[in-house]
């Protein structure tokens, strides 16, 4: 919560100085913080919770510069084209000074350009593809507004995971056979190859690698590839996909592998 205070009052003293210019004595409009998030979901709630949790106390504490701060939500769903119109109501419509929000990759991606045409700055707080910020260092005086504040991007926790399968299954417990699975989102599609590659590099085989629809409700004969793998672990990495019904799944089915991975 402390470091989500500080992420807000700097991004706050940024829009509202750096990017509006001195702000005069008497000026006692909010500094508007737009959330563009997927509100149906579980990591949207808590992303707007958070986030008037740290307006909230700052501005019990006399808010920022003289002026108090505003959260305005959108909903970008998980579709790009309403992920966009999230976008351009947040900044032609309410006029936001910032926008902290996101959590899918394949609308983050979608959205950066108008993003860009906004000039708005933009902290990421969900979406986790390499590709994100790749249009920065690609573009910098295009997408100089994006920044990503959290999670460490898909090739990261790829090489993250990497290391926990040679230094932990293989090093520590034996284990020379991984199976991984994950969801078929974009994030995801970023990091299973460095994942593979590194786990094969460091001497794991990997008979079994494949993904599985975000809508996926059954996950019997994705669990009977794997047994038949002859995998002895296996990773798993969702975020969107329902990981309670995997998890219940994979016991009430006494699949005789443990799992492991990311599951958001």
């Amino acid at each position: 919560m402390k470091s989500f205070l500080s992420l807000l009052a700097t991004a706050s003293i940024v829009s509202a100085g750096a990017l509006l210019g001195p702000v005069p004595a008497s000026a006692q409009q909010p500094i508007k913080i737009g959330v563009p998030t997927s509100v149906q979901l579980q990591v949207g709630r808590d992303t707007q919770n958070a986030i008037k949790m740290a307006i909230e106390d700052i501005n019990s504490k006399g808010g920022l510069v003289g002026r108090k701060l505003e959260m305005v939500v959108a909903d970008e769903t998980e579709n790009p084209e309403q992920g966009i119109a999230a976008i351009k109501k947040l900044t032609a419509d309410d006029k936001v000074d910032v926008l902290i929000g996101g959590y899918t990759s394949g609308v983050t991606l979608a959205q950066l350009p108008h993003i860009s045409n906004a000039k708005t700055i933009y902290l990421g707080v969900g979406a986790a593809s390499p590709a994100i910020t790749a249009k920065v260092k690609a573009d910098y005086e295009n997408y100089k507004y994006i920044f990503r504040v959290s999670p460490i991007h898909a090739g990261h926790q790829a090489r993250a995971l990497v290391d926990f399968i040679s230094g932990k299954l293989k090093g520590e417990m034996g284990l020379k056979k991984i199976a991984i699975v994950g969801e078929n989102a974009k994030w995801v599609q970023d990091l299973v190859p460095i994942l593979k590659k590194g786990a094969i590099d460091g001497g794991t085989e990997v008979p079994m690698s494949e993904f599985f629809d975000t809508s996926t409700s059954d996950f019997s004969p994705l669990f009977a590839k794997v047994k038949a793998s002859g995998a002895q672990y296996l990773i798993v990495i969702l975020s969107h996909a329902s990981s309670d019904i995997f998890v219940k799944q994979w016991h009430d089915a006494q699949v005789p592998i443990p799992i492991g991975g990311i599951d958001v």
